[in-house]
């Protein structure tokens, strides 16, 4: 019986695993890289040829990173693949947590991270967020375990993480602090971080070990320039930064995309801590202390990056988790005919309710047809309430609190999955997410295919063809024509030059002797959250519909280079 359990219980991780997998693979490559991302890309290129790039903190990306681009071609799939990897490990992490948060709720927790928007848009896209959240708490999880072997890799990949580390650590390091002064009990089940005499002597000397050995090797990009071992603690002075220069991510950002992509969790993990709060719970202490000083960090710290609510996320999913189990425990013991037929009542309601408020957040409206809508919609909830009253007085209190909350599981859960999707960049307006670093690349493909073209055309006739991206200082440009070892980057362009293809800003006019024709290209679209009124967030939650802004750039190409002209073939 029990290693049928264990067997149940492998099967569920395996296929939490799989799904995350999933959704986290699913077209990883097919969105271009935009600044952030190719800058970050464009380094780990460098050191696969051989170069040493000025490196920024992520260490641990470029090792990897730069290994994938020795073995094959550079593309956006290899690119985002450590991430990728790295997040859909993290689904296995609440394994090493079992002991505490309970087997069944562990299990739980585990489909949440797989599924979880925030989590899926850290794993698709370049970021030390996903990677510091998944080896800390590795870490942290195989020394409770006692793996100390394991848990050393782990913290120093953590370290080589970027900035987002030392947010994880400030929050670990705070729970500590308001658990020895405050709350003054052992950390659950007898957690030897603190205390256990197993830290001293070969144990202590065994992590040790493995942290630094790891960080030589990775710190050093597996010992072939040993001049970067420097560059992971390039990660304090970004951090620290970030105290003086504001993000673009404001404050009512951070609580928007809680709603929009974390009301799941918010409603079932809030729930847990409000319902039992005078418990004497020390696991469930620590995860409402750990969740305060999360959402207490993004919104002081002036860089604030949206991906950082990946630190919230993770004890909002354990809390839910708890209260998610609970449900799905009473589901197994009772009689579950009438809660179920009113939550099939109340779902359809809901999913109505959805559809009005969906017609409602298109703009134009009708203001008649408006009020008849909020009228509809205010009668669909009242019904709502007095079913539910009913049930509590024809059957029981118990069956109507269970048959609503299997109702809203239910619909939060279709909500979730809609907002996961969006978020992994798989729906139709990619760019429209909160949690995309950089704008959308509109038509980066048809950019390259163009000058592909023209340098195809006449190679025979130049082979030395000269090809200038003059004033366009954009990773994603050097990223796109990486292929292409002609291309030059300037900031002007002397008026005395020739080149045979010029890549410029859409306002700027090109003052040369020779003749061009030009042509625009959509290079990026950014949405400017700040334009959005509050009835246009409505239509954003439902269509991902939003005020966009254009970057444009013109390909100049020299007049004879054209077909049909004296130089061209």
């Amino acid at each position: 019986m029990k290693r049928e359990k264990i067997t149940i219980e492998t099967g569920l991780y395996g296929c939490a695993f799989l799904i995350g997998l999933l959704i986290r693979f699913y077209r990883l490559g097919s969105l271009p890289l935009g600044d952030t991302e190719a800058s970050l890309a464009l380094q780990a290129l460098a050191l696969s040829k051989g170069n040493l790039p000025s490196l920024q903190s992520l260490t641990g990306y470029l090792a990897s990173t730069k290994l994938f681009f020795s073995l094959f071609e550079a593309t956006p799939f290899l690119a985002r693949l450590w991430p990728a990897l790295i997040g859909s490990l993290l689904i296995g992490v609440p394994f090493l947590y079992r002991k505490v948060l309970g087997k069944g709720p562990a299990v739980v927790l585990a489909f949440g991270f797989a599924l979880d928007g925030v989590l899926i848009s850290a794993s698709r896209q370049i970021n030390g967020e996903i990677l510091a959240v998944t080896f800390l708490l590795a870490g942290i999880g195989f020394f409770y375990n006692k793996a100390y072997a394991w848990s050393g890799m782990s913290l120093a990949m953590a370290l080589m993480s970027g900035p987002a580390f030392w947010e994880g650590i400030i929050v670990f390091l705070l729970i500590l602090g308001v658990n020895k002064f405050f709350v003054q009990e052992d950390l659950p089940q007898g957690d030897p971080i603190l205390t256990s005499p197993e830290l001293q002597g070969a144990t202590k000397r065994k992590l040790i070990y493995w942290l630094v050995g790891t960080y030589l090797v990775l710190g050093t990009l597996f010992f072939t320039m040993p001049q970067a071992v420097g560059s992971a603690f390039q990660n304090i002075p970004e951090f620290l930064g970030g105290w003086s220069s504001p993000s673009r991510s404001s404050t009512s950002l951070v609580f928007i995309a809680l709603l929009a992509y974390e009301l799941f969790p918010l409603a079932f993990g809030l729930s847990e801590t409000v319902l039992h709060f005078r418990d004497s719970d020390k696991t469930r202490k620590i995860l409402n202390v750990w969740l305060l000083f999360a959402i207490l960090l993004l919104i002081i710290y002036p860089g604030r990056q949206l991906l950082g609510l990946v630190w919230f996320v993770i004890p909002l999913w354990a809390l839910a988790s708890r209260s998610l189990f609970a449900l799905l425990n009473a589901i197994k013991r009772e009689n579950w005919v009438v809660p179920t037929l009113l939550a099939g009542l109340i779902l359809v309601l809901l999913v109505f309710v959805s559809l009005n408020l969906g017609v409602l957040s298109r703009v134009p409206s009708d203001p008649t047809d408006d009020s008849l809508r909020l009228a509809t919609i205010a009668g669909v909830l009242i019904v709502i309430a007095l079913v539910v009253i009913l049930v509590s007085w024809g059957w029981s209190i118990k069956a109507a609190k269970e048959g609503l909350s299997l109702a809203l599981a239910a619909y939060l859960l279709i909500f979730m999955f809609s907002s996961s999707w969006n978020a992994a960049g798989l729906g139709r307006h990619p760019g429209a997410e909160l949690f995309v670093q950089d704008g959308s690349l509109v038509e980066a493909d048809l950019f390259t295919k163009t000058i592909a073209d023209y340098v195809e055309w006449n190679e025979n006739s130049l082979p030395d063809l000269e090809l200038i991206v003059a004033g366009v200082p954009s990773p994603s440009i050097k990223w796109v024509l990486r292929d292409f070892p002609e291309a030059q980057y300037s900031t002007y362009l002397p008026g005395d030059s020739d080149p045979e293809i010029v890549v410029t800003q859409d306002q700027e006019t090109l003052a040369l002797s020779s003749s061009y024709s030009g042509q625009n290209f959509i290079w990026e679209q950014t949405t400017n959250w700040s334009l959005i009124l509050p009835r246009e967030w409505l239509g954003w939650l439902f269509f991902r519909e939003a005020p966009k802004e254009s970057h444009v750039l013109v390909v100049w190409v020299r007049s004879d280079l054209f077909p049909g002209t004296g130089k061209a073939n």
